[in-house]
């Protein structure tokens, strides 16, 4: 297949908030090595948002919904790191972020 096919794409962190929106979760998968956080504070710094980051793990369920909850709230972002060791929290989060929008539409 080449090297197009194995060879990580480099992605601009600009590039991706500019086509997001506040409904949409921003999901990164990275490839061994990888680590964008320098870039997303970074970027957060320029653009005045705070981070709250998480590394989940075992009891950091309450703390990654705790990240995610007031990131909603103060329009801030969340930042779940090595989310492979919180998979019961994972597999959550599709329902619980539609559920806050639902929430947050009645409102």
């Amino acid at each position: 297949l080449g090297p197009r096919y194995i060879e990580p794409a480099p992605t601009r962190l600009e590039d991706v908030h500019q086509v997001s929106d506040f409904k949409t979760p921003i999901i990164m998968l990275l490839t061994p090595g990888a680590d964008p956080t320098s870039q997303l504070e970074e970027l957060a710094k320029k653009k005045g948002v705070k981070i709250y980051p998480v590394s989940m793990g075992e009891g950091q369920e309450p703390h990654a919904r705790k990240a995610v909850d007031t990131a909603m709230e103060e329009g801030a972002w969340s930042l779940l790191q090595n989310c492979h060791l919180g998979l019961n929290f994972m597999n959550n989060m599709e329902d619980d972020l539609r559920k806050a929008h639902e929430e947050k539409s009645v409102d």
